[in-house]
């Protein structure tokens, strides 16, 4: 289940095709995943990054669509953020045999962004990290097609282009009549690439401008050209870039805009033209609960930070003061306790 360059085929024909890389691996059995070598460190190492809180219904398909994966070298760093559920023992149990597989629980919640940043400092074998949501689906090809599509373009940050995926009960009443007889609304979002930049100008107001966010009403689903730069999950990164760039602001949600308007300054951000990831919305994530969601007073109020912040960094360029200092963030980890680890060889903590 290769994916064609977007290109070069139609919207309905990749909504079809994400439908049935997700269907095959329902279908497929954890057994048959199961690594029994670890891999090999190096250059061509890639340690993925996946945070988890209260995700045991739907971490079992995210963690197989990652095992899955052809190719590729890598390893998985799974970060259970004091879930109350039994999301660590529901992956151990299901995946603990896996030797490219660690799993930790830590002793109480800190949220994703200071669990990738503890990842990636204390952690990450890889000299690529691939960052990965607990209720999304990576494509069996993403880590190796993202990974090659870096070095060909010699870009340092990329994320893809996404297939999201609803219930009925979450789409928007634009979307409602769009349901699909597997009982989702269908969408695809395209992320085009963007130049690195030392315009003193408003980031924001450059992105909106190069991208006009139109979407396009194309049978059963919407095909959508983004005004956000990445798809947060789809991301991979050189490690070396995130740790000069300080990593992820401490926020509990909403730190990856603030991180990647940063990047821009000294890199540029690329998107594979393919589909390689698709997004599950569901009520209980992030971005759909009233207290974090788009619409929330705290997501608000984080906005406001980041947003003064850049107005800072903006009026820096103009009295051309050196960035540095404003564009980096520590490496915020503060407060993450590991509980319990499962893994197959030492891991220094």
């Amino acid at each position: 289940m290769s994916a064609p360059p977007l290109a070069e085929s139609t919207p309905p024909l990749e909504i079809e095709r994400c439908r049935r890389i997700v269907a095959a691996l329902e279908a497929t059995s954890v057994e048959s995943l199961l690594a029994r070598e670890r891999p090999t460190a190096g250059d061509e190492l890639i340690t993925v990054i996946v945070p988890m809180h209260d995700a045991g219904r739907l971490i079992v398909l995210s963690l197989k669509s990652l095992l899955a994966q052809s190719g590729a070298n890598f390893d998985v760093v799974c970060v259970d953020d004091a879930s109350t559920d039994g999301s660590f023992e529901t992956v151990v149990r299901a995946f603990g045999e896996d030797r490219r597989l660690t799993i930790v629980r830590l002793r109480r919640n800190v949220g994703p962004y200071r669990i990738k940043n503890w990842v990636a400092k204390r952690v990450a074998r890889g000299a690529t990290i691939a960052f990965h949501d607990a209720d999304d689906v990576s494509h069996p090809e993403r880590l190796r097609a993202q990974k090659r599509w870096m070095q060909d373009t010699a870009q340092h940050i990329s994320g893809t282009c996404v297939h999201h995926f609803m219930p009925l009960e979450i789409a928007s009443e634009a979307l409602r009549g769009r349901v699909r007889d597997d009982g989702f609304v269908h969408t695809i979002s395209i992320y085009p690439s963007l130049e690195r930049t030392s315009d003193p100008a408003p980031i924001v107001d450059r992105i909106r401008s190069e991208r006009s966010g139109a979407k396009a009403m194309l049978g059963p689903f919407t095909l959508t050209r983004t005004t956000l730069i990445a798809d947060h999950g789809s991301t991979m990164i050189d490690r070396r870039v995130l740790m000069e760039l300080g990593g992820f602001r401490g926020e509990r949600f909403g730190a990856d805009t603030d991180f990647y308007w940063r990047a821009l300054r000294f890199h540029s951000i690329g998107n594979v033209p393919r589909v390689l990831y698709s997004r599950r919305h569901h009520p209980g994530s992030l971005t759909r609960d009233p207290a974090t969601g788009m619409r929330s007073v705290a997501r608000r109020e984080i906005w406001a930070r980041r947003d003064a912040h850049h107005a800072r960094i903006e009026q820096a360029i103009r009295d051309g003061a050196s960035l540095q200092a404003l564009c980096t963030a520590e490496l915020d980890h503060e407060g993450v306790e590991v509980a319990d680890v499962h893994a197959w060889f030492e891991v220094n903590l």
